[in-house]
């Protein structure tokens, strides 16, 4: 049906439904110059055309879109002139492919696209400061290039380099302007003669490129025009042209791309195709491409070209890539791709692996920038961040705290008391240190300040010795009985290695004349006499009636007698 619009709506069986538009469209987009083949990596731009036909440029929504391989970005077009825009590209990864299209909407509500069949198709340009030209071939002379394969098997078609003569599946025209006129086609035809007169029939047909020697290239990008046509016949659509590349001078192969059997690009046509040739293979001495052209099963019209073969070297020399992403380093700073803590103008990543700044906990970031950011401490001030000192075993850790011993220490968080280099609670912890009376503090320590005494110097305090039973102290005072008869503050008149206190106190020894000293000692010192010899002063007999004095000389009557 036409509506008033000037839209017609129809449909196919086969493929579908149709809308069209009478009448001129509402804008029209276009680019007053080729696209180019090279972008700089650190920004560039394209300018585009746009007209306004029958209606106008809904505002806003012309656009950008290019991918160079890192993610899809879409910018403004900036209006520059009347009807021309500048399309602003921002950095890309240098040796990247970057694919790109322009869209836009007119007042008729329509999206149109540059190319046409974006964003399906899109044009590419390489991301480098500069195409070296490796190999350039307008097949407008033979430099090389052969046909046929072992196992090629068509029976008309098959490749010649040649002007051709068009057919609706076949170009009139090479692709090489201005000036060119040949290139190769499946098949040359008679002027006026049908369109499968000399089509790929019954099989395949091989064309080869010379054998490239690419090994002194630092990131070759191959580029070439084919034309690829399967739309007609009674198999229509079933077809394909294989491409593949080799670097080996043929024994195997590696595909780069499959045109066909059906899209927008296997209807005749040139369209352009490139590719890194690294992204599929090592560059070596003996690079080469095939283009592989068939008709399988049944019969239709298969029909292929290729033309202006071209190899570049893309060339990044005027950046500075310590990372190899491409990319110059300054703009990974500046986008905040890369970090530069410590704004020396490298990204830290290239910092630390060229051994420039130590990551010893491996977070990527440099050690001095965690240390000065307070992330990381450095209570040494050595320069390594301390969890670092400690996992090495340069600085060690007793406690666990993720604090060196040592700063522990000069902080004075923990004690070192015998000035070993050791917290006191390690030295104890690891037995090391003994503390047998659990007041935190070495031994040692409390000996050689004279909290504790160590009155026989066995290396233990006093009331330890005591308190283990090691040494006894019968009468209280804190002090070893050992220590007290030894310094004199005890006496020991019996010798029993007990003072003599403690034998009064506790029954083992008499004083029966309450003169603290034991009665056996008074008896054997001659201080007090006893006569019957039964170990107790004949006072003490006498005084409490155990012995009768009746002449009150003094002596027990049992003596006298």
């Amino acid at each position: 049906p036409y509506f008033d619009s000037g839209t017609i709506i129809g449909s196919d069986l086969e493929k579908g439904l149709f809308v069209w538009r009478v009448g001129d469209p509402s804008i029209q987009l276009s680019l007053p110059s080729a696209p180019p083949e090279l972008l700089d990596p650190a920004g560039d731009s394209v300018v585009v055309r746009i007209e306004e036909l029958g209606g106008l440029l809904v505002p806003g929504t012309a656009k950008l879109h290019y991918d160079d391989g890192s993610g899809l970005v879409t910018v403004d077009l900036v209006n520059t002139s009347g009807d021309l825009w500048d399309a602003p590209f921002g950095p890309t990864t240098c040796r990247n492919t970057v694919n790109w299209y322009i869209s836009a909407q007119g007042d008729d509500s329509i999206t149109r696209y540059l190319p046409a069949t974006a964003p399906t198709d899109t044009y590419s340009a390489s991301s480098a400061t500069e195409l070296v030209t490796q190999f350039d071939d307008d097949l407008e002379t033979s430099l090389g290039w052969s046909v046929g394969a072992g196992d090629d098997n068509a029976s008309t078609g098959i490749w010649t380099r040649v002007d051709p003569i068009g057919t609706a599946a076949q170009p009139e025209d090479d692709h090489t302007d201005p000036g060119g006129t040949d290139c190769y086609v499946t098949g040359q035809g008679s002027v006026g003669g049908s369109i499968g007169e000399n089509d790929v029939d019954s099989g395949k047909t091989t064309l080869f490129t010379p054998v490239l020697d690419l090994s002194s290239a630092d990131d070759p990008v191959i580029r070439y025009w084919r034309w690829f046509s399967n739309d007609e016949g009674a198999a229509a659509g079933t077809d394909v042209l294989t491409i593949d590349i080799s670097n080996n001078g043929g024994s195997t192969w590696t595909n780069v791309e499959v045109v066909g059997p059906t899209g927008p690009e296997a209807s005749g046509g040139w369209f352009q195709h490139q590719f890194r040739v690294t992204d599929f293979v090592t560059a070596t001495s003996q690079v080469q491409m095939r283009f592989v052209a068939a008709d399988e099963g049944s019969g239709s019209i298969v029909e292929a070209a290729i033309d202006d073969f071209r190899v570049t070297d893309l060339v990044c020399e005027d950046i500075t890539d310590c990372n190899n992403n491409g990319v110059d380093d300054a703009l990974d700073i500046q986008d905040g791709t890369s970090e530069d803590c410590n704004q020396n103008g490298i990204p830290d990543e290239c910092d630390i692996a060229s051994g420039f700044s130590e990551d010893c906990n491996q977070n990527g970031i440099p050690d001095d920038c965690d240390i000065a950011s307070g992330f990381a401490e450095d209570c040494n001030q050595n320069g390594i961040p301390d969890d670092c000192d400690i996992a090495s075993g340069f600085a060690e850790d007793c406690n666990q705290n993720g604090i060196p011993d040592d700063c522990d220490i000069a902080s004075g968080f923990a004690e070192d008391c015998n000035s070993n280099g050791v917290p006191d609670s390690c030295d104890l912890a690891s037995g090391a240190s003994l503390d047998c009376n659990s007041n935190g503090i070495p031994d040692e320590c409390d000996l050689a300040s004279g909290f504790s005494l160590d009155c026989n110097s066995n290396g233990i305090p006093d009331e330890c010795d005591i308190a283990s039973g090691f040494s006894t102290d019968c009468n209280g005072n804190g002090i070893p009985d050992s220590c007290d008869l030894a310094a004199g503050a005890s006496l020991d008149c019996n010798s029993n290695g007990i003072p003599d206190e403690c034998d009064l106190l506790s029954g083992f020894s008499e004083d029966c004349n309450s003169n603290g000293i034991p009665d056996e000692c008074d008896i054997a010192s001659g201080f007090s006499l006893d006569c019957n010899g039964n170990g107790i002063p004949d006072s003490c007999d006498l005084a409490s009636g155990a012995s009768l004095d009746c002449n009150s000389n003094g002596i027990p009557d049992e003596c006298d007698l």
